[in-house]
């Protein structure tokens, strides 16, 4: 590794240009940076008067990692990165990892005759290693990554359907002739069968298919696609769940989300709190490309409004109204196998609950649970009160707790789709009664 240099090139996102898949680069060198490292297998493909640069790569699935594309290059190609970007004239939007300091350093340009570190300014620059991102080396592009011709591939099996994708054009009329059809949505072929065709199968990398045969461990995230109607083959495929590593909690599709690109919703509660009544979410679980997820988390953290749009044109979109900024906690994985985000945000009042202590007079705080079942709910919210009161709670006590406080109106359901939530009041005093008063007309009793 110490004969190889990391390099991050800022891009956002990818479009398609004249039918195919291009990275969108900014002002900075890193459309040049792009054209030079992989010469004959990247293209130019900006339209005229456009105000982004477009460049697609032929050969390598390259992907983009929180909005940079990280490459491993050699001494000679880094020299060759730093000679374009010192003809820039301002903002390279390029950047080096140093390894000794372990941080990102952005080339020098123009004006700038060194390496600058871009916090020094408060400049955008990566936010995580080189090797927590997939990375490819374009000196090795023959050896180590698949080619055009044979194994430019992918294939995604959920149950008896497999969906192609990747750079299948030149390979459309072998994939037709072995019974794949075109999916106009989703813009990949599909088979539908209890084993791939062996025709399809020499067409991709052969080390793909013991991944893809082999189920997905259970505490594994992915993104499986759910079965296509056979009357409609061209509807874009609904995602229906992914696979349990959240302790038990439901993963359901919901819908899509489109900020920058679609992402798909497995999941998501919001409470309409007085006085205001907006759709805060307390909940939300998306799964898609990098650049989708990170804007959405970049919109809502903002206190953006936006929506979940569910693929039943019958349904009415969820709105998602979180009626100001810093309220979640972000919890987001990188799936490699996919090539995909899975994001849960998690509002700071169920994360960090705000329970009360002495000589605080301030509003009592409400938290919020999501239910898996009545047993969990009940559990769940004898220890919140728990947690509240000053006295002792008993666990035989939880569900006369649960009902006595919805009867208060401390406890009350938020809305959920895909998997169900409550809100609770963290109110010493009000709990305190409903336990004296249990124990006075003996609903409850000392254990």
């Amino acid at each position: 590794m110490s004969d190889f240099y990391f390099v991050a090139v800022l891009t956002y996102g990818t479009e398609k240009q004249r039918g195919v898949s291009s990275f969108k680069i900014g002002n900075g060198a890193g459309t040049d940076v792009l054209l030079a490292l992989f010469g004959e297998r990247a293209k130019e493909m900006t339209p005229p008067q456009a105000s982004y640069r477009y460049v697609h790569v032929d050969g390598p699935r390259l992907t983009a990692h929180r909005n940079y594309i990280v490459l491993r290059v050699t001494l000679d190609e880094k020299a060759q990165v730093e000679a374009i970007c010192r003809k820039q004239g301002s903002f390279t939007w390029v950047y080096l990892w140093e390894s000794e300091t372990q941080r990102w350093l952005e080339f020098p340009c123009s004006p700038q005759a060194h390496y600058i570190d871009p916090s020094s300014y408060g400049g955008a620059c990566p936010k995580f290693p080189p090797t927590h991102a997939t990375f490819a080396t374009p000196s090795r592009l023959d050896t180590e990554l698949p080619t055009a011709t044979t194994n430019s591939l992918t294939v995604t099996q959920s149950d008896d359907w497999w969906w192609i994708g990747g750079d299948t054009y030149p390979h459309r009329e072998a994939l037709r002739t072995a019974g794949a059809k075109w999916s106009k949505m989703r813009r990949e072929w599909y088979f539908k069968g209890a084993t791939l065709p062996p025709a399809i199968q020499s067409l991709a990398a052969p080390q793909l298919f013991p991944a893809i045969a082999t189920p997905l461990p259970k505490q594994a995230l992915g993104v499986l696609p759910a079965s296509v109607p056979a009357q409609e083959p061209d509807r874009s495929p609904r995602p229906v769940a992914i696979l349990d590593s959240t302790g038990g909690l439901p993963q359901n599709y919901v819908g899509r989300v489109n900020v920058v690109g679609d992402c798909y919703c497995f999941g998501v509660v919001v409470d309409r709190r007085p006085p205001t009544y907006k759709n805060i979410p307390i909940y939300l679980s998306v799964a898609g490309p990098a650049t989708s997820v990170e804007a959405l988390w970049a919109k809502l953290s903002q206190g953006k409004d936006t929506s979940v749009v569910p693929d039943d044109t019958g349904s009415k979109a969820i709105y998602l109204e979180p009626n100001k900024g810093g309220l979640y906690v972000r919890c987001q994985k990188k799936l490699d196998a996919l090539g995909i985000d899975h994001l849960i945000l998690v509002h700071t009042d169920m994360a960090e609950p705000r329970y009360p202590v002495a000589g605080d007079d301030q509003e009592p705080a409400t938290t919020y649970l999501l239910c898996t079942s009545d047993t969990q709910r009940c559990a769940k919210l004898g220890e919140h009160v728990r947690k509240t009161v000053k006295v002792a709670v008993f666990e035989d006590w939880f569900p006369y707790l649960h009902r006595e406080g919805r009867a208060r109106g401390l406890v009350r359901d938020c809305v959920g789709y895909g998997v169900e939530g409550i809100a609770v009041m963290l109110s010493a005093p009000k709990w305190t009664s409903i336990i004296t008063h249990g124990l006075t007309v003996a609903d409850i009793q000392f254990s």
